[in-house]
């Protein structure tokens, strides 16, 4: 996503912050160490949204995931947005991009972004996508993530979308799910565990 962010147009940029994205422009990590990642994600409860490390623990709220990402503090759910409309072309459009609609590989999204310096209603997407991908829950599979793009139309207000909210869902849901061995990789929200387990120490 850094590599992204660095090539993005002046008008994308404003689409960015428009979204709400602002803060992800001065997004300085390249690497999230994979060590960290695990020794947080063993440490986390997700039955009482916490994590436990030996110097204290801390509640992760939604006006904390805000304050450690910056992400859009919305008052709009996804959980509770409704699925778009089929007469809606949004999705069927941003789709249409992709040689094989059943499977969209982040890098395809990746590309799509670096060749165009428009800020569409594709780039828009595109960039929801990597931001989902890369902060909130991706794939093991090969495919992107990227159903939520399912519930966006060209009349929503991205910025007002609770996306705080959504990466502890995403936090818990993955952490649920994870079995750790040494072939499985957590598909979670693995950049703000590593900066919360930072912010903490410092």
């Amino acid at each position: 996503m850094l590599s992204i962010i660095h090539g993005l147009s002046n008008q994308q940029k404003d689409c960015v912050i428009e979204m709400g994205f602002g803060s992800l422009l001065h997004m300085k990590m390249s690497d999230v160490p994979g060590a960290l990642i695990y020794y947080v994600l063993e440490r986390f409860n997700p039955s009482t949204s916490k994590v436990v490390l030996p110097i204290g623990e801390i509640e992760i709220t939604r006006e904390y995931v805000h304050q450690i990402l910056g992400l859009p503090l919305g008052s709009i759910k996804l959980s509770d947005m409704e699925f778009r409309d089929p007469k809606d072309m949004t999705y069927h459009n941003w789709a249409a991009q992709f040689e094989n609609k059943s499977l969209i590989r982040l890098q395809e999204i990746k590309m799509k972004i670096v060749s165009s310096n428009l800020a569409d209603m594709n780039f828009k997407l595109n960039f929801i996508a990597l931001m989902i991908n890369s902060l909130c829950e991706s794939s093991s599979c090969g495919k992107a993530n990227y159903s939520c793009l399912n519930y966006i139309t060209g009349d929503t207000v991205v910025k007002d979308i609770d996306w705080c909210s959504f990466v502890i869902d995403c936090l818990i849901r993955t952490k649920n799910a994870y079995k750790h061995s040494s072939t499985s990789f957590y598909v979670g929200p693995s950049a703000f565990l590593v900066v919360n387990n930072l912010k903490k120490h410092t």
